[in-house]
């Protein structure tokens, strides 16, 4: 995100900036969308050489880029009230779950539904802070998401609040780029080995994930 002074922070940022480090080099932050077949084209035309933003490694990406070693394991993680009996996605069979609209989180949903078949009642909603407050009104059960994101957004309120222990999607984060690059790719996933080595890997993570 960008901070009060414009300047980009965040757990990917940080890893662009030390992996330029290490090479001696300066790094420029590009927008991109999150459409793979846009960021695929924008790989093989040069207008950016790495994906470092949140890019979850999905086994269907592999014919359009190529991808890293994982860096960092994230999780689709279900939040429930504290008071309620709900300890495993398992029984939320039959109850509401919400979820942000066209979010990770949605697709995570859907998949999880059909590899359980169980029926849930999902409900949509703009933002993450309108889901957060209609699960504390109770309208609805589980409120699903990554486990950064519930955290963050339940940070005022933590004893109100559970994420259960099982998530219902791992994500393994990885750095993406032209496909078929092996020597970029063995260049990445050697700096990432080195960052974790020196100890740099493990700085970030605290600084974000503490």
């Amino acid at each position: 995100e960008l901070n009060i002074r414009g300047d980009l922070v965040g757990y990917d940022a940080d890893l662009a900036r030390s992996m330029a480090l290490t090479w001696g080099v300066e790094v420029n932050f590009i927008q991109v969308t999150r459409q793979p077949e846009r960021l695929a084209e924008l790989l093989l035309t040069g207008a950016v050489d790495m994906l470092v933003a949140a890019q979850v490694h999905q086994r269907g990406l592999d014919s359009i880029m190529e991808f890293s070693h994982t860096y960092y394991l994230g999780e689709q993680a279900i939040m429930v009230r504290r008071d309620d009996s709900i300890e495993s996605p398992n029984d939320l069979a039959n109850k509401r779950i919400g979820v942000v609209i066209a979010s990770p989180a949605e697709d995570a949903v859907g998949n999880w539904l059909r590899r359980s078949g169980f029926s849930v009642e999902i409900k949509t909603f703009l933002t993450l802070d309108q889901a957060y407050t209609a699960l504390a009104l109770g309208e609805i059960d589980g409120l699903v998401d990554s486990d950064y994101r519930l955290r963050q957004v339940s940070i005022n309120q933590p004893d109100a609040i559970r994420v259960l222990a099982q998530p219902i999607e791992l994500e393994p984060f990885a750095i993406a780029f032209v496909r078929q690059d092996a020597s970029m790719r063995d260049l990445v996933n050697r700096t990432l080995q080195h960052l974790t080595n020196t100890g740099r890997m493990n700085e970030i993570h605290q600084a974000y994930f503490p």
